[in-house]
């Protein structure tokens, strides 16, 4: 598969997302009461068009798809497949905040093996490939990025939902030996584990599987997977995620999060 394909798919979508941003579009709610917009909409629509032309075999899971029950069922032993979230972060999207992200990944045996991460707003695109460099693009050109080395021991740089910050996070971050909170909404968390610019990112919350996958790709390739490996596999019933904990991540970390997670 040619990823720049994909790379340019993502970035045509986030064009047609910035049509509406800063504009106060219409917005609608969805059954789950999350906001949804003309331009989560356009860009969807463009995004499985050109999927679809450049490789028609291969089922698209989109966020906006009206019925997630039907196409799981042409997920077979859960073969290759794209997950698509046309813009992740609409909060931030509808606050002004140049946050959201175009998000495609490629799934093959329940792992990400290729993930396009584009914030539009931002002007910069992070991109990797299963076994290949986790890469971000920018104006100033292209450059591979590393996680951070942290250990989980010591003073930790925490990721947490701007969106979505609820009481277990605060508990969390409460009892760790914390440096920096960083506040910060969509995949981009992911992208900033992947660049080394964060150390942990705990989640309570659910989330939904087109909400991590193509930021776990980008994470996955970053140089640390073989230390602080994802937790996540895809193509599961429904296709959402429980409670995670992704980073750098001691023995006490984890027994706090599961602890919380679990509601002790």
């Amino acid at each position: 598969m040619d990823i720049n394909i994909l790379v340019d798919i993502a970035e045509q979508a986030g064009q047609l997302t910035l049509k509406y941003f800063g504009q106060n579009p219409e917005v609608y709610t969805k059954s789950d009461q999350s906001p949804l917009t003309p331009a989560d909409l356009e860009a969807e629509g463009y995004i499985i068009e050109h999927l679809k032309a450049s490789w028609a075999h291969i089922p698209i899971v989109s966020e906006e798809a009206n019925d997630h029950e039907a196409l799981q069922s042409q997920l077979v032993d859960k073969a290759a497949f794209f997950l698509v979230d046309p813009l992740d972060g609409t909060k931030e999207f509808l606050n002004n905040r140049p946050e959201f992200t175009v998000n495609i990944a490629l799934i093959d045996g329940g792992v990400p093996v290729v993930g396009v991460v584009h914030a539009p707003a931002l002007e910069t695109t992070y991109y990797a490939e299963r076994g290949q460099a986790a890469l971000k693009k920018t104006a100033r050109g292209t450059e591979r990025i590393f996680c951070s080395r942290h250990d989980g021991e010591g003073a930790l740089s925490v990721l947490a939902s701007r969106s979505h910050r609820d009481e277990k996070t605060e508990q969390f971050l409460n009892r760790i030996n914390l440096q920096e909170t960083v506040a910060i909404g969509s995949s981009l968390k992911f992208c900033l584990l992947a660049e080394g610019k964060a150390d942990l990112y705990p989640r309570f919350g659910p989330t939904m599987e087109w909400d991590v996958a193509a930021g776990d790709c980008v994470y996955r390739n970053a140089g640390h997977e073989e230390v602080n490996p994802s937790p996540f596999v895809y193509g599961k019933s429904g296709f959402r995620n429980g409670p995670f904990l992704i980073g750098a991540i001691s023995p006490s970390t984890r027994v706090l999060f599961d602890s919380l997670a679990d509601g002790k």
